[in-house]
């Protein structure tokens, strides 16, 4: 609108003045100049106000951003920092043994861990690779897979680091959510034959398994603890929301999906606890696209279904600014009382 108002201000000018006042014309052509001046600048901020922000693995590359590692305890239902960082990291989990929180960020991208109590922040050896959000060791503690590099390439090694090889069709990796309690597969999505998001699996060796077959966007797989279930985000309702299936896959024409939450949020990444107990989920406001990083979002719960979807109440947990890197991961610790989880200050925009 200021941008049309200042076109009408400039088609006012004269575009002669009279002659007996001279200077006028000079005027007029210097203030339509400085109002063309304006416009521009206004116009180019609008653009770049308006524009989403890129989704590159480069995130830890965002100027002017703080992450601040948290952990939440259900008891006491409180958050407690446990670090903070320059710069953008993510991701965070818990170690099977409970020692360490483990998440990745950092101008190197690179993997790293501190006591779960507190402390410093050590470099985690997994080869030498660049880190981009999804990574995870095996339950057994013997296998460690993660998305590296420009490409996203799914890449298996042992939990040392040796032996690093890729995994998975090349050129169309698979985005790796969780491993299977078993550590027999990698549950993850990538792109079907018909261009769309499905969940699939892939075994040590590389058999890949598609288990989804919706047109619709499925992301965000995580395994129960019994390994009966996976748990994903779709939004094949209309919006996204959780849903799981048989840990086999939903069968023809996604029959065996059964949708877990329904409300208006956009329900994305979720984490059942290890007793079996309960669901974590990351909701947006309505209407937001996939998972952007830096916005008002909230971890909410709710009871882990059992054989029977039932209809039950959904929690907020926590308000936070973050979204992409917040829990990607299952983030529970391992006797399922608190969970870990990354909110963000944006200190520049």
């Amino acid at each position: 609108m200021l941008l049309w108002v200042l076109m009408r201000v400039m088609r006012m000018l004269p575009d002669r003045a009279p002659r007996k006042l001279p200077s006028t014309r000079s005027i007029g052509v210097a203030l339509r100049i400085l109002l063309c001046i304006l416009a521009c600048a206004i116009a180019s901020y609008l653009v770049r106000a308006q524009a989403p922000a890129p989704a590159t693995q480069a995130e830890s590359a965002q100027p002017g951003v703080k992450s601040i590692l948290r952990i939440y305890d259900l008891k006491t239902k409180r958050g407690a920092v446990l670090a903070t960082f320059d710069g953008f990291y993510e991701a965070p989990y818990w170690s099977h043994d409970g020692s360490y929180i483990y998440y990745n960020g950092g101008p190197d991208q690179k993997i790293y861990r501190m006591l779960a109590s507190g402390g410093g922040a050590e470099l985690v050896d997994v080869g030498d690779i660049q880190v981009v959000h999804d990574h995870g060791f095996s339950p057994d503690g013997k296998w460690h897979a993660v998305n590296t590099g420009k490409t996203f390439q799914l890449c298996l090694s042992t939990a040392s680091g040796k032996d690093l090889h890729p995994i998975g069709t090349p050129g169309n990796p698979l985005y790796l959510h969780h491993w299977s309690p078993d550590s027999h597969w990698m549950a993850g999505a990538r792109i079907s034959p018909e261009k769309n998001f499905d969940v699939y699996r892939i075994s040590l060796d590389g058999d890949e398994q598609r288990l989804t077959t919706s047109p619709a966007l499925d992301d965000g797989p995580d395994y129960s603890p019994d390994g009966k279930w996976i748990y994903f985000n779709s939004d094949r309702a209309g919006s996204f929301d959780v849903w799981r299936m048989p840990a086999t896959g939903a069968g023809p024409g996604d029959k065996l999906a059964e949708q877990i939450t329904s409300d208006p949020a956009e329900d994305w990444f979720p984490h059942p606890s290890p007793d079996g107990k309960w669901l974590l989920l990351l909701s947006y406001a309505p209407g937001t696209k996939l998972h952007p990083s830096n916005m008002d979002v909230t971890i909410r719960i709710r009871a882990l279904p059992g054989n029977k979807v039932d209809a039950v109440e959904i929690r907020d947990l926590v308000h936070l600014v973050g979204g992409q890197g917040s829990m990607n991961l299952n983030s529970w610790s391992p006797d399922s009382q608190k969970f870990a989880y990354m909110s963000y200050e944006v200190l520049t925009r």
